[in-house]
């Protein structure tokens, strides 16, 4: 199963599956943060961008990609702000 695939696959679980909006909102940030540590975890700023990560790019709107410093920074920042929302939510939510 490629990327994309797994991405509407999880995308169909989030819409049914939960008995709040807040919970909803959980899941979506936790995948959120699942894709941005990949990205952390497989983008070399310093090569060319891989196909497969193209999708993921767009899809956080990550931009100025000829600057591997502003790739980081943007990447860093997703997800410092993610894991931000993530804990203000489940804090709400218990």
């Amino acid at each position: 199963m490629n990327l994309q695939t797994k991405q509407t696959s999880h995308k169909n679980e989030n819409t049914s599956n939960y008995n709040s909006p807040i919970e909803a909102e959980i899941a979506n940030l936790e995948q959120q943060l699942t894709d941005l540590k990949f990205l952390c975890d497989n983008l070399d700023p310093y090569a060319a961008i891989n196909p497969d990560h193209i999708a993921l790019i767009k899809k956080y709107k990550i931009k100025d990609l000829d600057n591997p410093f502003a790739i980081t920074n943007q990447l860093l920042t997703l997800v410092e702000n993610t894991i931000e929302k993530l804990e203000k939510l489940k804090d709400k939510n218990e």
